[in-house]
């Protein structure tokens, strides 16, 4: 079975899956979601590249700030609202893992991982000084049930519908890659720079490739929990 099929395949049974749950679990569920985007972008920067990066929650923040930011400047209906809230969370966390992917390609091991911890560490100054709400964070905008939907599921499963999407948009690219040839040239790089580079790869662009990748799942892993919490704060992400 194809890749995207069978993504689709699992999306649908975990959308159906939430009938059978309570408001409260299907919020858990939200954040659950949130989290495995952001897990299975590391996935691919960790597995395929043995890059080590602490600091994802970073990148996850960076995403929920980008959503609350563009999806409340949007004066419109809710789903042109929340799609750029989507395209600037993977925006915002592309471009930030960009910057650590420039740095990662000249870092190795403890080192690096020693930059992505002092970047969580920095988060809460971070808010402080930057027009980010301080602690308090910002609020994110608030989702309601489609009127089409409202007498058939309650808010909550309406947010674990729009999470499980999300998500699944999010983490299907990465399972395309990891088998495709961007996936090899990683492995490659993995196994051994020198060889690879006499292969024509070059490893730095491979690993700065490779963080943006595992970026861009996180940044939309931060969008999906501010639509579960309607909320933005350092303490949430670190």
């Amino acid at each position: 079975m194809k890749t995207p099929l069978r993504a689709l395949l699992l999306t649908v049974l975990a959308l159906g899956g939430t009938f059978g749950l309570d408001p409260f679990r299907n919020y858990q569920l939200a954040t659950a979601a949130a989290c495995f985007a952001a897990v299975a972008g590391l996935t691919v920067l960790v597995g395929l590249t043995g890059q080590l990066s602490l600091g994802h929650a970073v990148l996850m923040a960076a995403g929920g700030y980008g959503f609350a930011w563009a999806a409340t400047a949007v004066d419109g209906p809710w789903p042109l609202a929340l799609l750029a809230g989507l395209l600037a969370a993977a925006l915002v966390s592309g471009l930030l893992g960009l910057l650590l992917g420039a740095a990662a390609a000249r870092l190795r091991g403890p080192y690096l991982a020693g930059l992505t911890l002092a970047l969580v560490i920095a988060l809460p100054a971070a808010a402080s000084a930057l027009p980010l709400g301080g602690d308090q964070g910002v609020r994110a905008p608030f989702f309601p049930v489609p009127q089409a939907l409202s007498a058939l599921i309650a808010v909550e499963q309406w947010h674990a519908w729009l999470a499980i999407t999300v998500a699944a948009a999010a983490v299907t690219p990465l399972a395309v890659l990891r088998s495709g040839p961007a996936g090899l040239r990683m492995r490659a790089v993995l196994d051994d720079e020198t060889a690879a580079r006499l292969s024509g790869i070059d490893p730095g662009r491979v690993k700065t490739g490779a963080f943006v990748a595992s970026a861009v799942p996180a940044g939309l892993g931060g969008a999906v929990l501010a639509i579960a919490t309607q909320q933005v704060t350092p303490g949430g992400y670190g």
